[in-house]
């Protein structure tokens, strides 16, 4: 399949998906300024894109922006501020009746659990969200400085149990 079938198969599969009808001239801007990108970078980038719980087409400039952070690895700033637009969208769609979820980021779940809990996040105001947003990516920048292994309690449990069992022992 020739370049332009598999750009045009992508772009319809968008379409599909959010349910957005283009038009001929939008999508020839797209093949325009997605000259020259590997088409599986960009195949890669729209299925992110997607999975990410966005509910509009994407602009041609946000794809871009997904197939640069294929190939190089995200800054903590930015990975934390994508955790946080995770962790919102997750309040937005589940809500404090469902509880919080179990996020893919150790680090993330590690914030959730010490700095905010999921009832604040899902009574917070909007007018307090950029300032939370702050708030995260800095103890997000902290947790990152911590070694995995330690970031849950969870992990050390046979350290602790160990510890637990010589409580009152006499060392012979």
């Amino acid at each position: 399949m020739d370049r332009e079938k598999q750009i045009d198969k992508m772009l319809l599969m968008m379409e599909l998906y959010f349910e957005q009808e283009k038009g001929d001239q939008v999508l020839k801007l797209y093949h325009k300024l997605w000259d020259g990108v590997p088409v599986d970078d960009l195949a890669e980038a729209c299925r992110r894109y997607m999975s990410t719980g966005n509910k509009w087409f994407p602009r041609a400039g946000e794809i871009l922006d997904l197939v640069r952070s294929i190939h190089q690895p995200a800054s903590i700033e930015s990975s934390a501020q994508h955790q946080w637009r995770l962790v919102m969208t997750a309040v937005r769609q589940r809500g404090l009746m469902r509880g919080a979820p179990v996020f893919e980021d150790p680090i993330t779940n590690t914030v959730i659990r010490t700095q905010f809990t999921w009832e604040y996040l899902c009574n917070m105001q909007a007018d307090k969200s950029n300032w939370e947003e702050k708030r995260f990516v800095e103890a997000y920048q902290l947790a990152s400085e911590i070694d995995p292994d330690k970031l849950m309690i969870e992990a050390r449990m046979p350290e602790i149990k160990k510890l637990i069992s010589r409580i009152g022992k006499i060392d012979e």
